[in-house]
């Protein structure tokens, strides 16, 4: 059954997330003061790791060709614009 899940981010550089197989991730957007990424998943298959990159306006993007754009998200008070990527 496909199911749009919501998983939490943590504003770091790169991290692991824990995620099914073949999830088609939607969006990247802060919630509540947390970032969170949303997918449409089949719960009928196994998890996976996949690894999830975020970079800072202006800061330099390593290995462009082997990420997939996900979204922008802004916060706003520190004036600052990151970008989401998952890693192949």
């Amino acid at each position: 059954m496909i199911t749009i899940y919501k998983y939490a981010l943590d504003l770091t550089d790169r991290q692991e997330i824990s995620i099914k197989n073949g999830a088609n991730i939607l969006d990247a957007q802060i919630q509540d003061k947390g970032l969170f990424i949303w997918a449409e998943i089949n719960s009928e298959h196994l998890d996976v790791i996949k690894h999830i990159r975020i970079y800072g306006t202006g800061h330099p993007i390593e290995n462009l060709e082997s990420l997939n754009y996900i979204a922008t998200f802004q916060i706003p008070r520190e004036k600052l614009v990151f970008h989401v990527y998952l890693e192949d």
